[in-house]
């Protein structure tokens, strides 16, 4: 029984430690654009109860959740490349310019780099069509002398020396069948997975341009879970320190 105890405290600093951690990782991320909010939902982990006349403590497990279909808040931008997605959709990007795996963000806060390839904070490199139903590939708005315009439907147009507009890729949005099942990666950026199912490459509608997507971040949840998690944690501690003083009885009684 006393071992029982003890597992099932532990269980409960362990979780509650992993509820700090979240919630620090939350706030941290505050003004990173586009953040998905993580949580822990528990559940009681019970063992089989083998006896009708004594109870066979079990425990807590968390189970981590990211709010990856969660939009935050739309805030102006005096960026132009500077996007922003209002409905559901995710950008297209990838880590290299010369290829490599295709990710996926809503963190649409684009620069064009020495190469007048856009990328955003967390590096990832805008992907779109040059023509028609073409690969994807990496924007770029080199040349681009009298600015860079994006349209809500995903046209990347830029003015030319001579003033003229050409496009220079329209830019697709991924959606996902279960886009919680999107396993998070670095940069704030999303891998498709067998949960979340294939992406659909859509012709884009909703893009804002000058506009960033804020973190979906909620300050005053992040810390009233600091001070349950808090709570929990000193009482599973409490447990503990209670268990280790029976087991000492226990052996002062043998001894």
């Amino acid at each position: 029984m006393v071992n029982g105890i003890l597992a099932a405290a532990v269980s409960g600093v362990s979780a509650q430690a992993g509820r700090v951690g979240v919630a620090a990782d939350n706030i941290a991320n505050l003004s990173t654009p586009a953040y998905k909010r993580h949580e822990v939902q528990s559940r009681t982990l019970v063992t089989r109860q083998t006896s009708t006349t004594a109870h066979a403590p079990g425990g807590v497990q968390t189970i981590p959740r990211q709010l990856a279909d969660v939009q935050g808040v739309l805030a102006p931008s005096v960026t132009a490349t500077d996007l922003a997605i209002a409905g559901r959709g995710y950008f297209p990007v990838s880590g290299r310019v010369d290829g490599g795996e295709t990710l996926y963000t809503r963190d649409g806060s684009f620069r064009p780099d020495a190469d007048g390839y856009l990328v955003n904070s967390g590096g990832g490199y805008l992907l779109g069509r040059t023509g028609g139903d073409g690969p994807l590939a990496p924007v770029n708005v080199a040349n681009a002398f009298g600015g860079v315009s994006v349209s809500e439907d995903g046209r990347v147009s830029v003015l030319d020396a001579t003033g003229d507009s050409r496009t220079a890729a329209r830019v697709p949005l991924a959606r996902f069948a279960n886009s919680q099942g999107l396993q998070a990666v670095g940069g704030n950026a999303f891998r498709a997975t067998a949960v979340s199912g294939q992406p659909f490459l859509e012709t884009a509608t909703g893009i804002q341009s000058g506009a960033l997507e804020l973190s979906n971040t909620d300050l005053g949840t992040e810390f009233a879970n600091l001070i349950v998690a808090e709570t929990a944690y000193g009482a599973s501690l409490k447990m503990i320190e209670a268990a280790d003083q029976m087991s000492a009885r226990l052996l002062d009684i043998r001894g």
